[in-house]
Order: structure tokens, then C-alpha cells, then sequence
């Protein structure tokens, strides 16, 4: 301890494959000029970094599982970003689990980032 604090000894490790996280989706500001995401509200704040997820939804006769997500947190943040690629529709209230978490590299990053953009009907 330094100071009455604790030393960082640098950021904490991403979390493993096989970590599993559940949330809320809320809603988020709702830019018009944004990749759709969900924004899954969680209890406590979450590693700071970008990933890959599978995403599952939950119900009361099963789960169903929507697909691969891009998933990004910002530090100190209790919300996660989500994007589950080819899914359309209302999650709003829904419980979503994430599961499988794999951190991006960054080329990789860029690559999952422009494949988004691309996907984004333009506005006439």
C-alpha cells in the first residue's frame, strides 16, 4: 500500500473463456449514426476492453442463443456495449448472459470494427 492506497500492479487480466456475466438491456442515448447495440446493465463495473462474447437470451422455457458479439466496456463503467452482428429486434428489458469472452487484438479490432460500419444502413 502507497499512500493509504492500493499499488497498481497494472490492469487486471481480461476475464477467461469460460466466464459467464448476465445483465439487463437499458436504454442508451440512441445516436442515430450508431451502430445498434445493447446496452447490458451490470452490477458492478467491468474489465475495461474490447472482446468477442457469444450472447444468449434468456427465457422462461430455454435460452436461446442470438450469436457471436462484439462487447465493449469503458473503465469504470457498469454498462456493456453490445453488438450481436445479424440480430434485429426490441431487447429492451430482456436478460442477456455473455459467455465465451475472447479480448480483441487490435488489427483484429479494426477488422470487426469496419465489417460493423459496412452493416449500417445509410440514413437518405
Amino acid at each position: 500500500m502507497v499512500g493509504g492506497g492500493l499499488c497498481p500492479s497494472g490492469p487486471p487480466p481480461p476475464p477467461p473463456p469460460s466466464y459467464m456475466i448476465t445483465g439487463i438491456v437499458i436504454r442508451g442515448r440512441e445516436y442515430p449514426h450508431k451502430v445498434p447495440t445493447a446496452n447490458v446493465e451490470l452490477d458492478e463495473p467491468f474489465e475495461p476492453g474490447i472482446f468477442t462474447a457469444m450472447v444468449k437470451l434468456a427465457y422462461t422455457k430455454g435460452d436461446q442463443v442470438l450469436g457471436q458479439a462484439i462487447v465493449w466496456s469503458i473503465p469504470g463503467s457498469s454498462v456493456l456495449e453490445v453488438y450481436i452482428g445479424q440480430y434485429e429486434g426490441d431487447l429492451y428489458g430482456e436478460e442477456l448472459t455473455l459467455f465465451q469472452f475472447r479480448q480483441l487484438e487490435r488489427p483484429v479490432l479494426r477488422l470487426l470494427v469496419d465489417q460493423a460500419i459496412r452493416s449500417v444502413p445509410l440514413a437518405g
